[in-house]
């Protein structure tokens, strides 16, 4: 028993430093270094994979996409990284409404390579809890996850993208700081601590350094060569593994809730 005491101890003050090192700093708010402005910006390409949904139609040519995209600038390019949409492209309609984790995962043999792959879908499901309709989410692959992505639902927010990119660039946690990009507390205009940004910073130099990622320039360059996006390998794993992994998804997000209750004792 003292050895599972112990191990939730453990567990416990790791949470507790991780909130404490993402928590963002006020006084930094959309306050950039002039080491931290100097450089050239990075474009990043974005490509929407869109299900239909007869209530909000989506598509290239919609406000809502190009919304989506502009609020994600407002965030991000005071640090140096724009978003620009590079195509948006139909998605099959047996992926309108997502409700399971594996209706999650289905999406990844979706994914192409050296793009920011966001896909659109009419509804999602809190995998945790039932009861609840989710807005957008940055998801993994379990048995790669290298293979990650973001998933909006058309009735999300302008700042949904801005959100779910701040998770897909390595900011796990969400802040109860009002106004900052991570948290569900909305303020007049969104932003990122100087620490969040170093972070976000730090995970576009890696996937532009592991080719997950491309600037928007040598995308289309790839394009024009080759005709195509760089697709990933594809996706070889058994359904028995894939359940396994949904399994310990399943039992980790058990204990996770079972924590945040006895906090609230």
């Amino acid at each position: 028993m003292s050895n599972i005491r112990s191990g939730f101890a453990a567990c416990a003050l790791f949470a507790f430093a991780v909130l404490l090192s993402e928590a963002p700093d006020r006084a930094g708010a959309q306050s950039p270094t002039e080491d931290q402005m100097s450089g050239e910006i990075v474009v990043l390409p974005v490509l929407f994979h869109i299900a239909p949904n007869p209530v909000a139609q989506v598509d290239a040519s919609d406000g809502w996409l190009a919304e989506q995209i502009e609020r994600a600038n407002q965030v991000y390019r005071p640090w140096r990284i724009q978003f620009r949409l590079f195509d948006a492209i139909p998605l099959d309609a047996s992926h309108a409404h997502l409700v399971s984790r594996r209706d999650r995962h289905m999406l990844a043999e979706y994914l192409r390579r050296g793009v920011i792959n966001v896909f659109v879908v009419e509804s999602m499901q809190d995998v945790d809890d039932p009861s609840m309709m989710r807005r957008g989410v940055h998801w993994r692959y379990p048995l790669d996850e290298r293979r990650h992505w973001t998933v909006l639902t058309s009735i999300g927010p302008p700042t949904t993208l801005a959100h779910e990119l701040g998770h897909y660039f390595g900011l796990r946690m969400h802040t109860r700081v009002r106004g900052n990009i991570m948290s569900y507390e909305h303020g007049d205009e969104p932003w990122l601590s100087q620490y969040q940004a170093r972070r976000v910073q730090a995970g576009a130099r890696r996937f532009l350094r592991t080719l997950e990622l491309r600037p928007f320039d040598r995308i289309e360059a790839h394009v024009r060569e080759h005709g195509a996006l760089p697709d990933w390998p594809p996706v070889r794993s058994s359904a028995a593994e894939l359940d396994r992994a949904e399994a310990r998804a399943e039992r980790s997000a058990r204990l996770l809730a079972f924590r945040r209750r006895r906090r609230r004792r």
